[in-house]
C-alpha cells in the first residue's frame, strides 16, 4: 500500500488488544469499508480476544456474524488473520 498510487485514498486505523464490546465501538467511530482481525482462533470454539480481566475469551461464530450483520450496509470487507478462522468467515460472509 505504502508504494500504490492510490495510497492516499487509504487510511490504516489499528486498534490493538481489543475487547469483543470494543469492535462495534471501534467500528461505528471510524466508519471502515475494511476489518482486518489479525489474532489467534480456535476453529470451532471461536476467535481469540480479551475479556474484562486482560485474559483470552473466545467469540464463537455466530456473535461474530451478528455483529458483523449490523454493518452489512457499510462493511465491505472482513479479513481474518487467525488459525482455524474459515467456519467464522464463512458464518460472517452469511
Amino acid at each position: 500500500l505504502l508504494r500504490s498510487k492510490h495510497r492516499d485514498d487509504f487510511e490504516i486505523i489499528t486498534s490493538t488488544a481489543v475487547r469483543y464490546r470494543d469492535i462495534q465501538r471501534a467500528i461505528l467511530d471510524n466508519d471502515p469499508n475494511i476489518v482486518h482481525f489479525c489474532g489467534h482462533g480456535d476453529g470451532e470454539q471461536g476467535l481469540v480476544f480479551e475479556d474484562m480481566a486482560g485474559g483470552s475469551k473466545l467469540v464463537d461464530s455466530e456473535a461474530l456474524s451478528g455483529l458483523f450483520a449490523l454493518f452489512v450496509d457499510k462493511i465491505e470487507c472482513v479479513v481474518l488473520n487467525a488459525c482455524y478462522s474459515e467456519v467464522h468467515g464463512s458464518a460472517i460472509a452469511g
